[in-house]
């Protein structure tokens, strides 16, 4: 049974789970704040004229050790694939090592995840299909409805501005056309560690095996410019009107959580 769903009736339904989220991600948001500034050697606030005011790096020491040695566990032979039939499951692994660490920096992603796990409450690695693209821009002075036809039946060409005119004959005809084509780069698997900022799950959630989450609701909260939603509008992915309803809701206000703004900024300078 197919069941349809507004956005508004989508939203009204994890309404609640979305505001329970929010308050867990609150709660952790101050204690990040306080573990990145600890980390970062900041000063305690406290300090008093003619005392020492040096800050002990211990515990960038112990998190940067203990880095390292995870780092030299997980390479490109960190894991096997064991099958009865051997020469499949080489192959398989072989096309897995190539997906993590040659068609993406999968030692960066892996860094990146294990330094939050030492660091942080927990590290959060999302793995998805992903749809690398450029959006084509093409231009024709005139253009036929025959041969219209067949450029859209090409695939991944959106038509974004003509002039329909119509010839002495009577032949309808279609001048400065202007086309949007796809040209995807990569589409495949990829993986990425998370900002634990951008990360949400309601507290219903349960871990499950292999480092799963089964839960009413997890998300991952991300920004995307206005350009990129105007591409991914242009190549399909997005429904139209997605770009005008987004302008409506823009705003030059800083809304990042204090744990972000104190690792980006205040920290760092």
């Amino acid at each position: 049974m197919e069941i349809k769903l507004t956005d508004e009736e989508i939203l009204d339904a994890i309404e609640k789970d979305l505001d329970r989220a929010e308050e867990i991600q609150d709660e952790l948001a101050s204690d990040r704040e306080t573990y990145a500034r600890a980390f970062r050697g900041d000063a305690y606030g406290n300090e008093r004229d003619g005392w020492s005011k040096s800050i002990a790096r211990i515990i960038w020491v112990n998190h940067q050790s203990n880095l390292c040695s995870l780092l030299d566990i997980f390479n490109s032979d960190f894991f096997m694939l064991k099958s009865d039939n051997y020469e499949r499951s080489q192959k398989l692994q072989k096309l897995v090592r190539n997906q993590m660490f040659v068609k993406q920096d999968g030692y960066r992603h892996l860094y990146d995840f294990l330094y939050d796990c030492g660091l942080y409450h927990y590290g959060v690695l999302k793995a998805y299909k992903k749809d690398d693209f450029d959006i084509i821009y093409d231009k024709y002075d005139r253009l036929t409805l025959d041969e219209l036809s067949m450029l859209v039946q090409q695939g991944n060409v959106q038509i974004t501005k003509y002039t329909e005119t119509t010839l002495e004959d009577g032949s309808t005809v279609l001048e400065n056309v202007k086309v949007a084509r796809k040209e995807v780069k990569y589409s495949g698997p990829v993986f990425e560690s998370v900002d634990p900022w951008g990360f949400g799950y309601s507290p219903d959630c349960k871990r499950t095996d292999w480092g799963g989450i089964d839960g009413r609701l997890v998300y991952h909260q991300f920004k995307l410019s206005l350009n990129d939603i105007r591409k991914r509008e242009r190549a399909g992915i997005y429904r139209k009107g997605t770009y005008d309803k987004c302008l409506e809701y823009t705003s030059e206000e800083d809304d990042k959580p204090s744990d972000q703004v104190a690792y980006e900024t205040d920290i760092d300078g």
